[in-house]
């Protein structure tokens, strides 16, 4: 994928001695957008990062070069984070850029292999106006070499990057595109045609509108339901560490969070609002009780089915831990249906 690498901040960092959750804290924590590349022998991705927060992520993995996007990349990105063998690369961008970058991961081919021989580029255009097309053309050379890339919000064109030597350079200023356009048509071209879902602002913005804010009797109803979850969480971590090694059921639990954040932002563990560390519920966000039950409830059920198919014996810890969670669910019984939430809770034992 072609995107701008002109503003370098840090160049070749080695992964011996970076901290990659630390400096995607601190990225966070500083607003950062731009892109965070990785780069290993055998596995290479990067993370594309709006405003300090992972929104996407690609990645290649393995001999093969498995491609991967969204929270599957992001996870196993993350899980190369103590290998000494690789570098990091991190570009600053406009988070506007990243925006359009990182949607266009995920997209399907609208066209393929267009030649400027019989495709007019500037009807093409045209007709992808009228259709309001959300997307990007691949613009190649006749000798099939990378020239640009050309991005389309609702038709328009709104951005190209071309490609150098050396560099990816981001042009946004309409004359400029029309130039490039122009030439293209002049000197012939492959065009590679691209559609893309809906932009991730536009998806964000409709989330918000749709979100019910959380009243103070909510926080505090989300907050009774936190010494239920601390103790299923303790008891699973007892009984997998138990029969494997201290933190792998920590280990689990990351790999759900990564899996579920994209329907549940608190577990986005870049946002730093849910934690569990020392047999304690970290919680600093604020949402309904229901989101926060519903979320956890499939978090736990993605571990179980990890633990069954993953570890010796995993059917018989599993049902060990469905038991140890039903004790709990009596044990806080009449907290959880007074909330109405006995019907979140009970797929836990399904």
């Amino acid at each position: 994928m072609v995107y701008p690498k002109d503003e370098i901040v840090y160049k070749n960092l080695s992964t011996a001695f970076i901290d990659l959750r630390a400096l995607l804290s601190t990225l966070k924590s500083e607003e950062f957008s731009g892109t965070l590349e990785i780069g290993f022998p055998k596995n290479k991705g990067a993370f594309f990062i709006l405003s300090g927060k992972v929104i996407n992520a690609q990645a290649w993995m393995g001999t093969d070069l498995k491609r991967m996007i969204g929270p599957e990349a992001i996870q196993a990105l993350l899980a190369l984070e103590n290998q000494k063998d690789g570098v990091l690369d991190l570009y600053r961008l406009p988070p506007q850029q990243i925006a359009l970058l990182a949607n266009s991961l995920q997209h399907e081919v609208l066209f393929k292999g267009l030649s400027t021989d019989f495709a007019r580029f500037d009807r093409l255009l045209m007709k992808l106006r009228e259709d309001k097309h959300d997307g990007f053309i691949e613009v190649l050379s006749r000798e099939h070499r990378a020239i640009g890339v050309l991005y389309l919000e609702a038709g328009e064109s709104v951005e190209v990057l071309t490609n150098t030597s050396d560099s990816q350079t981001a042009v946004i200023d309409p004359q400029s595109i029309s130039i490039f356009v122009e030439n293209i048509m002049k000197q012939g071209a492959i065009l590679n045609v691209y559609k893309t879902p809906t932009r991730i602002e536009e998806k964000k913005e409709e989330t918000q509108k749709g979100k019910e804010e959380p009243s103070p009797e909510r926080k505090d109803r989300v907050k009774e339901l936190i010494p239920f979850f601390e103790e299923v969480f303790s008891k699973a971590e007892k009984l997998i560490d138990g029969v494997t090694k201290k933190g792998t059921f920590l280990a689990f639990l990351k790999k759900s969070f990564i899996e579920h954040s994209t329907t549940y932002g608190f577990l986005d563990p870049f946002a730093g609002e849910f934690d569990y560390r020392e047999r304690a519920i970290r919680l600093t966000g604020e949402l309904r009780e229901k989101d926060f039950a519903r979320g956890v409830v499939d978090c736990l059920r993605t571990i179980l089915a990890s633990v069954e198919k993953e570890l010796p014996k995993g059917r018989l810890l599993t049902n060990k831990f469905r038991v140890e969670i039903e004790s709990s669910l009596r044990k806080h019984q009449d907290g959880i249906k007074l909330l109405g939430l006995g019907s979140v809770v009970s797929p836990l034992l399904e």
